[in-house]
């Protein structure tokens, strides 16, 4: 999947209410994977892009309504050779 945006000389897209974030969209590699607190899930020009932590990453719109649902969670995104897949992160828990 190819990821892009018109750019703006000078001009940063961002996020109301996350970090600052990474000028361009990422598109992550089959077998990649991203870890960080979901802030932001937009739909821009047909495709749904998501800031993770720092990282503005671009993914399939299909994603967008379950993404939408983590804002604020610690999330991992995982690129296979088909699809994505993620899941939230449960805190770690000292037992005892």
């Amino acid at each position: 999947m190819i990821c892009c945006f018109k750019e703006i000389p000078g001009v940063l897209p961002r996020f109301k209410g996350g970090p600052k974030m990474d000028a361009r969209p990422y598109s992550l590699q089959p077998w990649e994977e991203l870890s960080g607190s979901a802030y932001k899930v937009e739909v821009l020009e047909g495709n749904c892009v998501a800031q993770i932590g720092k990282i503005s990453v671009c993914l399939p719109l299909g994603l967008a309504a379950q993404l939408e649902q983590q804002k604020g969670k610690r999330i991992t995104i995982l690129r296979t050779d088909s699809d994505y897949r993620f899941r939230v992160l449960e805190e770690e828990r000292d037992e005892l």
